[in-house]
């Protein structure tokens, strides 16, 4: 019966390939964010810059409670998830005053 239906289409059906919608919709974003990959990349790196050492998250926490953001984590991505890379950078946003203020008082953040 398989072949019978593959005859009524053109090729043999080999033209025929249909993607998922999930599939489809993950390469669309992939490609959005394709275009932003440098900051994608500096939010990761100072990310990790935080989580590598205890008291360099909690000069963060401590200016976080200063300027009273009700948001208290930071999250890292998985590079092959894009919607952990979202979580990542709707998280991060809310922190958008935080980090300049963590700039000035930590040298060693670039």
């Amino acid at each position: 019966m398989q072949k019978t239906r593959n005859k009524k289409l053109l090729c043999g059906g080999k033209l025929l390939h249909v993607r998922c919608t999930a599939h489809i919709f993950n390469l669309m974003v992939q490609d959005g964010l394709s275009k932003i990959k440098h900051i994608i990349q500096d939010i990761r790196d100072s990310v990790n810059f935080l989580n590598i050492l205890e008291a360099r998250l909690n000069l963060f926490a401590e200016i976080v409670q200063q300027l009273q953001v009700s948001h208290r984590m930071l999250i890292l991505d998985c590079k092959t998830k894009w919607n952990s890379t979202f979580m990542m950078l709707s998280t991060t946003i809310k922190f958008k005053d935080v980090f300049p203020r963590y700039q000035e008082r930590e040298p060693s953040y670039y």
